[in-house]
């Protein structure tokens, strides 16, 4: 069995790192600072996966590389940069699986780059969270070469529960963007919508009811909503990568005329990373809306 070579093992990457070793995968997990106070090193370590400070040793002694960072100039670092796995002429490592929501032109950028080094790429990002990534029902979407894409079918097949061929390198980030995008831009519609309820005298419960049996429900409507009911807002996906996300999506609407409703989302969200939610879950962009919705009594 390949070994597998896995840097970015935070909330979502520790989950699938132990997923893969628990499938019998050799995983080595690259970490910048290995502290044993640090309860994901502990999960690791309970589940035996190899941890190494040092990035040359995963791009010398592993076949796959897997990616799991938080934009794309830290992959375009990590793989090209002056240190990344481009520069090591010893390295064994073949195939790159990025799992990153990354930038698509980024992605099919460093795809050229690997490619004149014979190195197969692969854009995988994923949806789903801390909770999915552990239990192997991840969902991805995968772009790249397609033969590349059914060679690697039972590897998707143990960190998701459901993957699906985007197209050529960088549809897949195309592909995820358009997802985050839509939730995204529903969680802050639903969000502006209940502050709005907030401040006027209509029932709560009725609301909520009232939409969930009509047609202005949706997955995303429930899913903030059960948030707001409960105040729970435990950190699943941070606003400031969200809105990393919708910075590269901008960058698609914008060379297609743009779109105004995107744009109205762009604004929320800038809101909110200027009022300092960046380090907060991203659902938590309804206390910023709150705080900036008046009354209409």
């Amino acid at each position: 069995m390949e070994r597998i070579g896995f840097i970015g093992a935070g909330m979502m990457g520790s989950g699938i790192a132990r997923t893969l070793q628990a499938a019998g995968y050799p995983v080595l997990v690259y970490k910048r600072a290995i502290s044993e106070d640090d309860a994901i090193i502990r999960e690791l370590r309970n589940q035996n996966i190899q941890l190494t400070t040092n990035l040359a040793q995963v791009f010398e002694t592993t076949d796959v590389l897997l990616l799991c960072l938080p934009d794309s100039p830290t992959v375009e670092t990590i793989l090209l940069g002056r240190s990344g796995l481009a520069a090591h002429e010893k390295r064994t490592v073949h195939t790159v699986i990025d799992l990153t929501t990354a930038h698509p032109d980024s992605t099919k950028r460093v795809g050229i780059e690997l490619e004149k080094l014979k190195i197969r790429f692969m854009d995988a990002p994923m949806t789903g969270g801390p909770k999915q990534a552990e239990q192997g029902e991840l969902g991805l979407a995968v772009g790249g070469p397609k033969e590349l894409f059914e060679t690697y079918t039972p590897l998707f097949a143990t960190i998701a529960k459901h993957f699906y061929y985007a197209g050529p390198l960088g549809c897949a980030n195309v592909l995820k963007l358009i997802n985050n995008y839509l939730s995204i831009m529903n969680t802050c519609a639903a969000s502006a919508a209940y502050a709005l309820i907030e401040q006027s005298d209509i029932e709560k419960d009725s609301f909520y009811e009232f939409i969930s049996k009509s047609g202005g429900d949706s997955k995303g409507f429930q899913n903030i909503m059960t948030r707001i009911r409960k105040q729970e807002f435990p950190m699943g996906f941070a606003l400031k990568l969200a809105h990393k996300d919708i910075g590269y999506m901008k960058d698609l609407f914008d060379r297609s005329g743009g779109f105004p409703i995107f744009t109205g989302t762009c604004a929320v969200m800038d809101q909110a990373m200027d009022d300092g939610y960046g380090e907060r879950d991203m659902r938590e962009v309804y206390f910023d809306i709150k705080e900036h919705v008046k009354s209409i009594s």
